[in-house]
């Protein structure tokens, strides 16, 4: 391992866990003693402190319980303000930053203040488009990340070591988010014997992308071929795509209730802070198929049943975010989510947009943007008078272009439908481009339009790459942008391998796929921090570490200005901050 992937400091989750019982002398008015003759100035610099230690056992609740005042000394931020600022340390109030700067200092009896020995401190980052709902909402059985895993012996680790955690009779799965072919070394996917020796006493099945192909061991075929509706299943544990994996995702579908539910929201939320994702823009999956033709005005708990021929991405759309505004009303969120409303069809969006708001919820919880997407998304011509509706009723767009012919389209189109009803203050996007031009760009920016950079073909092969994302066009424009991978069903969720590929313009087998388009680290960091923030309409709120600001925090266990390339991919959050709430600490 070169110097550079190591990490970077000596700090760890015991620096955090030790302070505890420092904490309680402190709240019960004793003496903290500790690295003797360090000079008072310079004491917090050398000792972790943490207070707030709670009642001592049975004495009932402390006045300190629930305050989440922090100071973070001695460490790296990178601020991301106007200047590009570093500083050493911030204070956290009320779930917001109060100071910046070598003097920041936590304030009263219940704070805690934490050494960061050096290491580097980013603001949170933010997902402009992900599918973190249906990551969270519709993964049965014990939901299993592989999309950082580079080879069928570490596929093996990581399953053998979820299987103490899952009880007797449950699955092990890992359903989508990553493609063998391309990002493990043996380019292929486990067979039956090869998972069987990772997992023998577990069902275990491997489902990639969006509808397959799939892998399952011998408790897995076992039961996939004496099933209700049968799956052909191959000696070596091979399930084509398609129908067959499809079938397979249904009778587990088939088994998930709402408890199961509860706990892969959880888990999916854990894993992202783990990556330093703190907030996301959702945009859900495509309709079921067949489109649910919900009978307008009457209940959607009629909506469509689940089928076999339902890929990763359907699911029935109007009930897409139950589960995490359960947990949200409960007070159990970890991230922050802003969803896209998914339509495809006229009628139905004239519903949405006559009973739903932009932007309504808080600040943990909110609506978004609309994302209209028929057949032949621009080209398609319901799509324009779907703008026009949207402009109308004051609702944001978000628009997937394709190549540079279908920028030009939906640039003209923005122009004829703004001279009608003014988007100038919508910040109507268009994403997932794979061209376009200066001039393009200056009509989208006269329009008060911003553009969202897609990193997909990372998991793609050279073959299948399409034309290049535009990352340092786009930059070199000015126009406001942000960044994303599309991750939860065909590509990873994981903001350093999105990061990896905007800074290299390599995909997973280190082709080079996006020439002439790379960016630097911290124009990358840059657009996953106040450019996404600016993509969720919170730009005062989120993005940079400035006073004033909800403290989102993410403390990294290596520097990601000075790390290798590949390091990059594996850069990881020791201590992740939402709210000025820890929730992610390792």
């Amino acid at each position: 391992m070169a110097p550079e992937d190591q990490k970077q400091t000596g700090l760890s989750r015991r620096d955090f866990i030790k302070g505890a019982a420092v904490g309680a002398a402190v709240a019960a008015g004793g003496t903290v003693l500790g690295n003797a003759g360090v000079p008072a100035a310079t004491a917090a610099s050398a000792v972790t402190v943490l207070g707030n230690a709670g009642a001592p056992a049975g004495k009932g609740p402390s006045a300190c319980d629930g305050v989440e005042d922090l100071a973070l000394v001695n460490g790296r931020f990178l601020t991301m303000d106007d200047k590009d600022s570093a500083v050493s340390a911030v204070a956290i109030r009320n779930g917001r930053i109060a100071e910046v700067g070598r003097h920041a200092q936590a304030i009263g009896p219940c704070a805690r203040t934490i050494n960061l020995k050096g290491a580097t401190v980013i603001p949170g980052l933010i997902e402009s488009c992900d599918h973190i709902v249906s990551f969270s909402n519709y993964r049965p059985g014990y939901h299993t990340v592989l999309e950082n895993a580079t080879s069928i012996a570490e596929i093996q680790e990581i399953l053998a070591a979820r299987r103490p955690d899952v009880p007797p009779g449950e699955w092990i799965t890992s359903l989508g988010a990553w493609t063998a072919e391309t990002m493990f070394a043996e380019r292929r996917l486990p067979t039956r014997a090869e998972l069987d020796a990772a997992v023998s006493d577990r069902p275990v099945l491997l489902f990639q992308t969006s509808s397959g192909p799939s892998a399952t061991n011998s408790l897995g075929k076992a039961y996939f071929e004496s099933a209700s509706i049968p799956v052909t299943v191959s000696a070596d544990g091979f399930i084509p795509s398609g129908i067959q994996s499809t079938t397979a995702l249904y009778l587990l579908r088939l088994t998930q209730t709402l408890e199961q539910k509860r706990r892969t929201h959880l888990e999916a939320w854990a894993y992202t802070a783990s990556v330093g994702l703190t907030s996301h823009i959702d945009q859900e999956g495509t309709p079921s198929p067949p489109a649910p033709h919900y009978e307008l005005g009457s209940s959607t708990l009629s909506g469509p049943s689940l089928t076999p021929v339902q890929a990763l991405m359907n699911f029935d759309h109007f009930r897409h975010w139950d589960t995490w505004w359960g947990l949200h009303r409960e007070g159990k969120t970890l991230v922050r989510l802003q969803a896209d409303l998914v339509v495809d069809e006229i009628p139905i969006l004239n519903e949405r947009i006559k009973n739903q708001l932009p932007y309504f919820g808080d600040d943990m919880m909110s609506t978004h943007a609309v994302y209209f997407t028929p057949s032949g998304q621009v080209n398609n011509p319901t799509w324009f008078e779907a703008q026009r509706l949207m402009a109308r009723a004051g609702w944001r767009s978000r628009s997937n272009p394709g190549n540079l012919a279908g920028v030009e389209t939906a640039v003209a189109a923005f122009e004829e439908i703004d001279a009608e009803f003014d988007i100038t203050g919508l910040r109507w996007t268009l994403h997932r481009m794979s061209g376009v031009t200066h001039e393009l760009l200056n009509r989208l920016k006269a329009l008060g339009c911003t553009v969202n950079l897609v990193s997909r073909s990372y998991p793609l092969a050279a073959s299948q790459a399409p034309p290049a994302a535009p990352f340092r066009t786009v930059l070199d424009n000015g126009i406001h942008a942000g960044i994303h991978m599309d991750g939860g069903h065909i590509a990873p969720l994981n903001p350093w391998i999105t990061i990896y590929f905007a800074v290299t313009g390599r995909n997973a087998l280190g082709e080079l796929v996006n020439p002439d388009q790379q960016i630097t680290r911290q124009e990358a960091l840059r657009l996953f921090t106040r450019g996404n923030a600016y993509q969720m309409n919170m730009e005062d709120k989120l993005g940079s570490i400035e006073v004033g600001k909800l403290a989102d925090l993410v403390v990294l266990d290596k520097d990601p200005l000075t790390v290798s390339d590949e390091g990059l991919k594996k850069i990881r959050s020791v201590l992740t901050v939402v709210g000025g709430k820890i929730v992610h600490s390792r």
